[in-house]
């Protein structure tokens, strides 16, 4: 395994959308290359596809305690197995370091490069609206205020960029620019 990219950013800001992106520019990365790229993407979300009677996606908060011990549990999987993938992304809100310590400990201690990529969402209020949790304004503030305040410990070795939606053109994608390029 290559890196292990760790998603921020507030419900509804597009990060499911960036794992897209990134899955895509992988793909054609590989295809110039003419190596196999594989991606690989953990999500509590992931949880609670075909959860409904009609196999759709129902959220519960009351499982979300469940949803991501079945997250982390896929990520050691990963980890572990003989055939990784070149890249594995976590697909969560990931607003405090206490949330993302367990994948980035585990990714540190498996020495696999760790790269957090934190969605910056200007309008909150389009976050609200775009989210598929039904998360309130309120709940997305918070969220954002999580993230203003987190500080991550100095010995984790993680490299810090930041996603900038780009709304020209029609579709959503996503600028990335590295923090920290180094360590």
């Amino acid at each position: 395994m290559r890196e292990i990219i760790i998603l921020s950013g507030v419900s509804g800001s597009g990060k499911s959308t960036l794992v897209k992106q990134l899955i895509t520019e992988g793909k054609d990365r590989s295809e110039l290359g003419g190596g196999g790229n594989w991606t690989a993407t953990v999500s509590a979300d992931d949880f609670f596809e075909g959860q409904s009677c009609s196999g759709e996606y129902a959220f519960n908060p009351s499982l979300l305690g469940e949803a991501h011990g079945q997250c982390l549990r896929r990520f050691v999987e990963y980890l572990t197995a003989g055939t990784t993938p070149d890249t594995l992304i976590v697909d969560n809100t990931n607003t405090t370091a206490l949330e993302m310590a367990p994948y980035v400990l585990l990714a540190n201690a498996y020495k696999v490069p760790v790269r957090l990529i934190t969605i910056t969402t200007p309008a909150l209020t389009e976050a609200a609206k775009r989210n598929k949790h039904g998360v309130s304004l309120q709940t997305i503030q918070a969220q954002s205020d999580r993230l203003d305040a987190r500080e991550l410990p100095p010995f984790w070795m993680v490299r810090e960029a930041l996603a900038t939606p780009n709304t020209c053109g029609g579709g959503q994608s996503f600028w990335i620019d590295d923090i920290n390029v180094g360590f």
